[in-house]
Formats: C-alpha cells, structure tokens, sequence
C-alpha cells in the first residue's frame, strides 16, 4: 500500500494511469544507441543514490505497519480562496481597463470523501523510479556533499530541458498538466546516514513550475512536515504539509495550503487505514439515485467537469492554463 502524499493525495486517487502511445514503427537497435545518453559512473552513482532514498522514504514513511493494508478512506475539506484584488485585476486586464471590477473575493469550499485501493493502478514510488532512474530521459550528475545541523547531505541533480514559458498558451492536455514533473530540473539533497530526502528543489519553465521543499521528521524517521517556498508562476508563496499519526503509528490525517498574496488552496484529510475493505464491499451497495456509467462516459464526464471548473477559476483571476478534451 502507497499514499501519494506529494501530490496532495488526490490526483492519484481520483485519475487513471495514461498508457503510453504505441511508436509509428519498431526503433531499430542501431537507432537506440544513438540517442541513449552516456552512461557515466556520476550519474550511475546519482541514480543510485536517488533510488536508495525512495526506498527509504518507503521503508521510514510506511514500512512494516501498512503491510496488509488494503484501502484508505480519505474524508475532509478542500478551500480556494481569491482576494477581491486578484479577480479585479483579471477583469481589468481581460477589458484592457475598459471594465473596472467591483469583487468582493471568492471562495469555494468542497467537502471530499473517497477510498483510495491498493490495486496497483498508481504507485507514485514506481513512477518516480521508471522516470528518473530507470528511463534515459534525465541527465544524473553528483552535486557534491555538505554539512549541515549534524547531518552530512549529499546533492543529487536530474536534468531533462524543456522549452522556455509561453505566456500565450492556455490550453494543454490533461497528462501535460499532471505530468509536469516528468521533465526539468531536480535536485536533491539527501542525508547520507538515513538516505531520507531533507531538500528538494524543483523547476519546469516551460510549465512555469519552480517549488522548493524542506521536510522534517520524528526521532523515529517518520515524515513530521514539509515546508514550501512555491515560486510557480500566478501563484508565488509559500505553503506547508503536516502529518499527524494515531495510536497505531499509521497516518490518521494530513492538511496543507499553498498560499500567495491573493489566492489560497488549502485541504484537511483524515485517514482511516482497512485490511479488510475490498472495491467489492462499495460495488455492492451504490447509493441511492446512483446510476451505472460506462468508463469511458465517467472518464468524459470528469473531463468536462474538470474544465469547466479550470475555466471558472480562470475568469476568477487564478492563473491555470485549461485542460484539452480529445481523443486519447
């Protein structure tokens, strides 16, 4: 059983895994070796270095205690909040100051619930690993070590180039939009004795995604928090993730917010951990009025629904580019 706890336990919860396109016609072995990168004995030592420290983030922030687990019910609130301020300068700058906004702010606040199961649909662990130590696509390189508050921490560098931010463009598909960490920049600083991450630094410019992460853990290794200073363009500030854990040392409840100086999206989620709950145990009881779709109906509707909401928080001031609807 993993939790995406990165990624704000949603996402992962709540969309499918993309399966990628199959190639026009087979790579020729010649064609691979050509434009596979040079394997250096630096960047086989950053990989590795990288891999020891997913899997001591799996062993320090799950481990023995989530074996047998087959289900977490997620249960909480989910805000965003804009000033006056920012959805009056939208409207200024959309009318090119013919129209003068008269906002208040705005703010929405959802109630969420939902089962996530171990079904190996999504395994943020594995994803990680396939992209950064696995595929060609990141350059790995050593960053040096340093000293700090006790700890000896060692750098560790990924680098896959992407294009420059274009201002102009405001629609993406959806894999785009929630795969932006598989290309740009990342560095990690890694203590040395526990192999746990103690920085992370991020930045994708053609996404316009630039975030910096310190994390903080008990004297039993387990995550405590982790402190953010987002510089993402539309939404510079900082934010935080606090995780508290219950008498049977699994986690019972995480919330976070990322905050600039006029938008606010934060969330509070209790956890309730099951060996026993099964997808059957939901199938066989659908509430009342439910009715029966089809995937690919689900997976259209969702789709809507998801753009239009991104469109709603566009013409409120919050600074998204849309998800395209299209065949797969």
């Amino acid at each position: 059983m993993r939790l995406p706890i990165l990624s704000f336990l949603l996402t992962a919860a709540l969309l499918p895994a993309q399966t990628p396109a199959k190639p026009d016609r087979p790579a020729t072995k010649k064609a691979a070796i050509k434009t596979s990168p040079k394997t250096t004995p630096e960047a086989e030592a950053a990989r590795q270095a990288l891999k020891q420290a997913l899997d001591a983030v799996d062993a320090g922030w799950f481990g023995p205690l989530y074996q047998g687990v087959s289900s977490v019910e997620m249960q909480g609130t989910l805000g965003i909040a804009l000033s006056a301020a920012a959805v009056n300068q939208k409207v200024d700058s959309l009318s090119q100051g013919m129209v003068k906004g008269n906002s208040q702010g705005g703010q929405a606040n959802l109630r969420v619930k939902g089962t996530y199961f171990a079904n190996g649909d999504f395994k943020t662990l594995n994803d990680i690993q396939a992209v950064y130590i696995d595929a060609p696509t990141f350059q790995a390189s050593l960053a040096g070590e340093e000293g700090t508050e006790g700890h000896i921490v060692q750098r560790l560098v990924f680098n896959a180039p992407t294009k420059g931010w274009d201002a102009k463009k405001r629609e993406q598909g959806l894999a785009q939009s929630l795969g932006f960490w598989k290309r740009g920049k990342l560095e990690v600083a890694v203590d040395k004795a526990t192999k746990q991450p103690l920085r992370l630094d991020f930045h994708n410019d053609e996404q316009g995604v630039h975030t910096h992460m310190n994390f903080s853990y008990g004297s039993n290794g387990r995550l405590q928090s982790v402190d953010i200073n987002n510089s993402s363009r539309g939404f510079e500030g900082p934010g935080w993730l606090r995780v508290g854990y219950g008498g049977d040392g699994r986690m019972a409840s995480v919330a976070g917010e990322l905050a600039s100086q006029d938008k606010k999206v934060s969330f509070a989620m209790d956890l309730s951990w099951s060996k026993s709950r099964t997808a059957a145990d939901i199938a066989a009881i659908p509430p009342a009025g439910a009715t029966k779709r089809g995937r690919e109906e689900m997976e259209t509707q969702l789709l809507v629904g998801l753009a239009s909401k991104i469109f709603d928080l566009q013409r409120a001031g919050l600074n998204l580019r849309s998800v395209a609807i299209g065949s797969k």
